[in-house]
């Protein structure tokens, strides 16, 4: 029987374990009926052989392969439940997260439902989600870790994820941002989640790391999201990220690599 929620996990070989003890933790502490509704679908990466194992509602499919993309796009074609939510492997989530999330997806009839992350490690909110203009802009503000979107809307529509973005790729940003203006585009039916449904580390270094090391493509992908956002608002969005990181980075090659990624296929 397909069940209503795949919870799609991506992770490294080496970080494999410490996922799975949160995962056993989840599935201990949670009541069966909760559980009959939920499937646990593991992408472990960078593993030293293609395999895959089963541990009672635990899926594992073990890849040689990297790349987030990758992952995300190896849970879409491996999962059977009615909406996929994606995560990783530093969340933490609970078993309150998991009803509030199956009550929102049995209270609306939605494609695409995007939550709220709650910071793990500090009383700052891990992100301001009262912005003006988020209904507009959503593809923009949105994380990997906030969509739950329905397994039949986007395979209808052929959506997956740009395996030429994301961590493992040279471009390590903007793959959630680009599947959802895909399903933006494919007027997705969409409800905001407006509370926390999951834990995220509020301060990331290896992002913060990553980021400083990877400005200039990361500009360049600012870019490409922003042509491929439309001709009404994407100029208007280029003529404001460029000025904003110019500001930011004080550097006039911000405008540059915008240009570049403007016209840039990925």
């Amino acid at each position: 029987m397909n069940k209503t929620l795949t919870i799609g996990f991506s992770t490294l070989y080496k970080n494999y374990e410490s996922l799975k003890k949160k995962i056993d933790a989840i599935n201990s502490s949670s009541n069966s009926a909760l559980m009959q509704n939920i499937e646990f679908l593991v992408i472990v990466q960078d593993s030293p052989a293609d395999k895959i194992k089963k541990y009672g509602n635990i899926d594992v499919h073990y890849s040689v392969e990297r790349g987030l993309s990758k992952s995300r796009n190896k849970v879409i074609s491996f999962s059977y439940s009615k909406y996929i939510w994606f995560l990783d492997d530093d969340v933490t989530l609970t078993c309150e997260d998991l009803h509030k999330v199956l009550k929102y997806l049995s209270l609306f009839d939605a494609d695409l439902f995007l939550g709220q992350i709650k910071s793990l490690d500090s009383d700052k909110p891990y992100k301001n989600y009262r912005r003006p203009f988020r209904s507009i802009f959503w593809p923009l503000r949105s994380s990997s870790i906030e969509i739950i979107v329905s397994r039949s809307f986007i395979q209808n529509n052929n959506i997956s994820f740009n395996e030429n973005l994301g961590l493992g790729t040279d471009y390590p940003t903007g793959e959630e941002n680009d599947f959802l203006i895909e399903c933006k585009k494919k007027s997705v039916i969409l409800k905001f989640i407006e509370e926390p449904i999951i834990k995220h580390p509020y301060e990331d270094k290896q992002r913060l790391e990553r980021i400083s090391k990877n400005i200039d493509k990361i500009i360049k992908v600012q870019g490409y999201l922003c042509k491929k956002y439309g001709f009404l608002l994407g100029p208007i969005i280029f003529l404001y990220w460029s000025i904003k990181f110019t500001l930011k980075y004080k550097r006039i090659s911000v405008l540059y690599h915008m240009y570049s990624g403007f016209f840039e296929k990925f």
